[in-house]
C-alpha cells in the first residue's frame, strides 16, 4: 500500500481544511477517517472511480453527532460551503458512523444524490 494512501499528504482545496476548522468550530474535535486515496487504493476501499479523494479534495469525517440532526448538519454544511456530503448511517441502529465531506463539482446526476441548493448534493447512506 503506498504511504500516502487515506492521508491529506495531496491536497486539491486548502479551502477544504478552512472548511473543516469552521465546522471544528460548531462540533467540537473531528477525526479523518480517509483523506487523499490514490485510484488503486480507492479502488480496494470500493471508492467511485470519480471518487474527489482521488484528487484531494474530499474526507471522510467522524466527531460526536449526538445531539445534531441530519438537518442541523445539513444547514450548517451547506454554510460553510461543502459541496457533496454523504451521510453514513449504521443500518442495524439507525446512528450516524462518519460524514464523507468535499468541494468538487455537486453530483447531483441522479445516482442517488439529490442536490438541495445550486453547489450543494447530499446522499445518504445505509451501512
Amino acid at each position: 500500500m503506498n504511504t500516502l494512501d487515506g492521508y491529506a499528504y495531496v491536497i486539491g482545496d486548502y479551502g477544504l481544511f478552512n472548511k473543516l476548522d469552521k465546522l471544528r468550530e460548531h462540533v467540537g474535535s473531528i477525526t479523518l477517517t480517509s483523506g487523499y486515496r490514490t485510484q488503486d487504493y480507492n479502488a480496494s476501499v470500493g471508492g467511485s472511480t470519480n471518487s474527489n479523494h482521488i484528487k484531494g479534495l474530499a474526507v471522510d469525517a467522524v466527531f460526536d453527532f449526538q445531539g445534531w440532526s441530519h438537518l442541523e448538519l445539513r444547514s450548517i454544511l451547506v454554510d460553510l460551503g461543502f459541496n457533496n456530503v454523504g451521510f453514513y448511517y449504521d443500518k442495524h441502529t439507525n446512528k450516524l458512523r462518519w460524514l464523507h465531506l468535499d468541494t468538487g463539482k455537486c453530483w447531483g446526476d441522479g445516482n442517488g444524490w439529490q442536490m438541495f441548493t445550486d453547489d450543494y448534493c447530499e446522499k445518504t447512506y445505509y451501512v
